[in-house]
């Protein structure tokens, strides 16, 4: 679909864009990278006013980059972690380059609001070398984790490999300070590793470290076939592990082309292709299988997911209808996105798919894929980030930009769309995920190629494809009967005191209040309290790391989510 020029003219001056009952504010868009290759990008806020971006390059100095890679020339391929500090007006303060003289990819970034340090979970195939301390097993990739204080000083780096390929890891706190690290491994009992994989094929390997990295326990857990957390194309690798605070224990969520083995209790879903499942397990605290399933995949290669409250998930991947699905696809063999409710014990709530009209853009039949993050919204409901070259239609409301763009999409709690909004350039945009901060505004990343700039992409970039970060607002116009009602619900809502170090009292003079679940900034649910038909709730804060949290607060008939700030 061809826009008029006047229609770019208006959008390039009348900002923000109206789409969807909202008002989009777009604040600015750049592209951070060099002449080489920039890919697997993630992005954290260390503070309101700090951001930090870490992406894999095969570039020296050149561009936005000031730190060459650790070189050896030797080597056929090279390539190092980038690490890039900016403040929120997306300005570069510091850069650095991270690594050992031959590969380290896939960096996935957590920040510890205890300790105020960075921490990157990556691939490495370098020995000891540069910033790197340890060589790997079997001159192939392990899982290497780094330590950096907010100026990028390194303070600590730890490997965790065996004999074969490990990959993709996930890094996860535990509220005693020890930790999970969860990817997949390929490897049999030797280097790091004391647990025996199930068949030479890769399966989950989930490492219990103390709080200083140490190795307290390691298993493996698959069938006979192939276990993984999957990654899309050159995007971040997704949140494999998530930490549970019901048991105490841990939840792995990725994919299985098994049979009913070894820790796979079901038996394979058919389906015309003979693709892999989705496959959710729970454990305790010491590693042991609880229980597990079994879901239908025509599986995309993204999986991503998000627990919720009272044990339940959020699983998007990619698909096309039948089997045990229950929605269908908007154009019958065209996959969308699917998303997937689950309960506490694993059996599906609603599943449903989301995507466009599935024509023909630039010669290539519209799909959408990579859903790279879900993660709850601070105004409500859920945010998914993926990636389509639809056109306008269904689940889409904006025109294609000419390729692959970024979309972002809301839905309620019974997976209703509310809104969606489309970024791009005139060529590939993949989107890696998004960033939500304090004042309500949102960061969507991921990597772009170089040109194609139009009335969204404003800045060309360099060479090849380059990280492009988008930062904008949105302002819900729509005027309800319901909304008035949470208004009133949400004015009568009263957090004190509020930075508080020790108890925060949750006070409702409007309904009663039912529970108060709290999150961190990336979405997690850390703690819950119950308290049917209660006037205040207090929440005891002696376990919290300082730092911003999100409280929502339920009654009955409404909720609300307020900022809560916890100091010491």
């Amino acid at each position: 679909m061809k826009r008029s020029i006047l229609a770019i003219i208006v959008a390039v001056i009348y900002m923000p864009i109206f789409s969807n009952a909202q008002i989009f504010e777009i604040i600015k868009d750049k592209a951070i990278g060099t002449v080489g290759h920039e890919f697997f990008p993630s992005l954290i806020a260390i503070n309101d006013h700090e951001l930090i971006m870490a992406c894999r390059t095969d570039c020296d100095i050149d561009g936005d980059k000031t730190d060459p890679i650790c070189d050896d020339i030797t080597q056929p391929i090279r390539s190092d972690i980038w690490l890039v500090k900016m403040d929120t007006a997306l300005n570069i303060i510091w850069d650095k380059s991270i690594g050992g003289a031959y590969t380290e990819s896939e960096s996935k970034l957590t920040f510890d609001s205890i300790s105020g340090h960075i921490f990157i979970a990556s691939t490495s195939i370098s020995d000891s070398s540069c910033d790197k301390s340890s060589n790997s097993f079997g001159n192939i990739s392990d899982f290497w984790v780094v330590e950096l204080d907010t100026a990028g000083n390194i303070l600590s780096d730890h490997r965790y490999g065996g004999l074969d390929e490990e990959a993709w890891p996930t890094l996860v706190f535990l509220p005693n300070r020890k930790r999970f690290i969860c990817g997949y491994s390929k490897s049999s009992i030797g280097g790091d590793k004391t647990s025996a994989n199930h068949s030479i094929q890769s399966d989950f390997w989930v490492i219990k470290t103390d709080s200083i990295g140490q190795m307290i326990w390691d298993k493996s857990y698959g069938g006979t076939g192939v276990e993984n957390g999957l990654s899309g194309d050159h995007l971040n690798s997704p949140n494999t592990i998530h930490y549970d605070p019901y048991n105490k224990g841990f939840t792995i969520i990725g994919m299985t082309n098994s049979p009913q083995n070894g820790d796979i209790s079901f038996p394979p879903i058919p389906t015309f292709q003979n693709s892999p499942n989705l496959w959710l397990a729970k454990f305790d605290s010491s590693g042991n299988k609880i229980w597990d399933k079994r879901y239908l995949g025509l599986m995309d290669s993204y999986i991503t997911s998000l627990p919720l409250d009272s044990g339940k998930f959020l699983i998007a991947t990619h698909g096309i209808s039948g089997f045990d699905m229950t929605d269908s696809n908007k154009i019958a063999g065209k996959p969308n996105i699917w998303i997937v409710k689950i309960d506490s014990t694993g059996n599906k709530i609603w599943d449903r798919f989301y995507g466009g009209s599935g024509g023909i853009v630039n010669g290539i039949g519209g799909t959408d894929r990579w859903p790279s993050q879900i993660e709850k919204s601070i105004d409500g409901g859920y945010l998914i980030a993926a990636t389509t070259n639809n056109d306008i239609g269904y689940d889409i409301s904006e025109p294609t930009y000419g390729g692959l763009d970024y979309w972002l999409f809301n839905i309620d709690e019974n997976g209703n769309k509310l809104w969606d909004k489309r970024f791009g350039g005139s060529k590939n945009d993949v989107c890696a995920g998004f960033l939500q901060m304090p004042d309500s505004s949102i960061y969507i990343y991921g990597y772009s190629d170089a040109g194609g700039v139009t009335s969204m992409k404003t800045d060309s970039g360099h060479f090849y494809q380059d990280i492009w970060i988008v930062h904008f607002k949105y302002h819900d116009t729509t005027t309800v009967t319901s909304v008035n009602s949470n208004f009133e619900f949400e004015q009568g809502i009263k957090l004190f005191p509020n930075p508080a170090n020790n108890f925060c009292t949750v006070q409702s003079s409007k309904e009663r209040i039912n529970s108060v679940l709290v999150y961190n900034t990336v979405g997690e649910l850390i703690d819950e309290i119950r308290s049917p038909s209660a006037t205040s709730i207090q929440i005891p804060l002696a376990s919290y790391a300082p730092g911003l949290y999100f409280a929502t607060i339920k009654s009955a008939n409404y909720k609300v989510t307020k900022k809560m700030v916890v100091s010491k």
